[in-house]
């Protein structure tokens, strides 16, 4: 019974402790919880994508970091696929316009190009004795269609004259005044003028047409013309076929001339060799980009600060870039998030310390402003 009594005020002094303790238990964890809360909302405020703002009383006031881009970037890609032959530029060296910067691999092209050629001395000899057979087979009905033409147009040219013949009147000769005497009404003269009034007029003579002939011409022309149209019929798929060969033989070397002059690439602009994609016996896709080729004229600089930071800056300011300067050109405002930002587009007074995709500090050169403390 002691036993049971002392286990039983052991258990109602655990139970009493329990309850005191458990709210106070309860608070400490509440406060736990809410510091670790507000660490981490503290660490992703750090990680936000706006830089803080805050006091920098002497020197110059840093923006941040700034990425270079480039204006007027251009790769020089592979005309087609295939292998880099040679690569004749190397980064940082200036290239001028026009200058062959790389190569592809041309001996494939250059044995196909032979072999092309003979094709096409074979395809064209086999065009011109397909032609020159065919025009000996066919000159016969030709020449025989000519002649029967000729002769049917002169017989055409007899009718037309025993037509006009037929129809034409009669032409009388008539006297003139002084054969004629007028003003002498003498005898003399009466003669004179029934003489000429019973005078026989010869009338012109039918040409010679013969219909009979005609007719015969007419079928002559018409079975020349048959036996021209059954050889022609019996050569055209011979000279298309010939045509085509040639015209493909003709056409394969054109296209391997083309790609043997396009394999010399060249700088299309004056600039810098800022990237190079691609060696010597690499393969390359088609397009690809081999080598890069900026003009640092074309440089500028890209940063982001915040509202605050704004109000410090304005259009031809002087910035801090790195080892050089640079002039601020425009503000652009931008929102991520809820949250308003601006990009700084700036100009570098020496672009040529500079090269693509490189990330620079950006800083107010000098004074105190409310300016952004940490890197986009």
């Amino acid at each position: 019974m002691e036993h049971i009594a002392k286990h039983t005020t052991a258990s109602v002094l655990t139970r009493y402790m329990r309850r005191r303790w458990k709210l106070p238990l309860q608070l400490a964890g509440g406060a736990i919880l809410l510091m670790l809360l507000m660490g981490f909302g503290a660490f992703r405020g750090q990680r936000s994508a706006v830089p803080t703002v805050e006091e920098i009383p002497n020197g110059p006031a840093p923006l941040g970091s700034g990425v270079v881009e480039s204006l007027y970037g251009r790769g020089v890609g592979a005309p087609y696929e295939g292998t880099i032959g040679t690569v004749l530029v190397k980064v940082g060296q200036k290239v001028r316009k026009g200058q062959p910067v790389f190569r592809m691999d041309i001996r494939g092209f250059k044995q196909d190009l032979v072999a092309a050629r003979e094709e096409l001395a074979s395809a064209a000899q086999a065009l011109r004795k397909a032609r020159a057979e065919s025009n000996a087979e066919l000159h016969g009905p030709r020449q025989t269609i000519a002649s029967v033409e000729a002769s049917i147009s002169q017989e055409r040219a007899k009718e037309k004259a025993a037509v006009r013949a037929a129809v034409a009147p009669v032409a009388m000769e008539v006297p003139t005044a002084a054969d004629m005497a007028w003003e002498d009404e003498s005898a003399d003269a009466v003669a004179v003028e029934k003489a000429y009034a019973e005078t026989p007029v010869e009338a012109p003579r039918a040409a010679e047409y013969d219909p009979a002939r005609v007719q015969e011409l007419e079928a002559g022309l018409a079975a020349a013309r048959a036996q021209l149209q059954e050889r022609w019929l019996a050569w055209e798929p011979i000279l298309a076929a010939a045509t085509e060969r040639y015209t493909t033989a003709l056409r394969e070397v054109k296209n391997i001339q083309s790609m043997i002059a396009a394999a010399e690439r060249h700088s299309p602009l004056d600039g810098v060799v800022t990237e190079l994609h691609g060696a010597a016996g690499q393969s390359v896709a088609s397009h690809r980009p081999v080598v890069r080729i900026d003009n640092p004229a074309g440089y500028r600089v890209v940063a982001m600060v915040d509202e605050e930071t704004r109000a410090a800056l304005k259009p031809g300011q002087s910035l801090a870039l790195g080892s050089t300067s640079a002039k601020l050109q425009k503000l652009e405002r931008g929102v991520d998030r809820d949250v308003f930002y601006y990009y700084v587009w700036m100009k570098p007074a020496k672009p040529s310390v500079l090269k693509p995709g490189q990330q620079v500090p950006v800083a107010l050169p000098g004074g105190a402003a409310q300016v952004a403390s940490s890197g986009l």
